[in-house]
C-alpha cells in the first residue's frame, strides 16, 4: 500500500512539474518582433516633423484624408500622430488600413488567412 501511495505521489509531482514547464513557453516570432520595431522606428523618423502639430489637429487631418479617400495624405498625418504617441492603437489600425489601401505593404495577405 505504501508503494502505491509513493508511486501515485511521484506521478502526480511529475505531471504537475511538466505542466509548469509548458506554461513557461513563449510563442513569439522573432522576425515579427523585429519588423514591428523597425516599423515603429520608421514611423517615428517620418513623422517627427509633423509631431510638432497638436495631436487633435493631426487626428482631424487624418480622418478628413481617409474620408476623402486620400490614403497618402492620411499616412502623413498618421505618421505624425504615431510619432507623438506610439501607444495609440487606433492610429496604428488606421495607418495599417491606409497602407493596405495604397498597396504600401510588404506582402499581400489573402482573405481568410493569417499571413504567417
Amino acid at each position: 500500500m505504501r508503494s502505491v501511495i509513493l508511486s501515485f505521489l511521484l506521478a502526480l509531482s511529475l505531471s504537475l512539474g511538466a505542466g509548469a514547464a509548458r506554461a513557461d513557453r513563449t510563442y513569439t516570432n522573432p522576425d515579427l518582433a523585429s519588423d514591428a520595431i523597425r516599423l515603429e522606428a520608421q514611423v517615428k523618423k517620418d513623422g517627427m516633423a509633423l509631431a510638432k502639430k497638436p495631436t487633435a489637429q493631426l487626428r482631424k487631418e487624418a480622418q478628413e484624408a481617409l474620408a476623402a479617400d486620400d490614403a497618402q495624405a492620411a499616412l502623413k498625418s498618421l505618421a505624425g500622430l504615431l510619432a507623438a504617441n506610439p501607444g495609440n492603437a487606433a492610429a496604428w489600425l488606421a495607418d495599417s488600413r491606409a497602407m493596405i489601401t495604397t498597396g504600401d505593404s510588404d506582402e499581400t495577405v489573402e482573405p481568410g488567412t493569417t499571413g504567417a
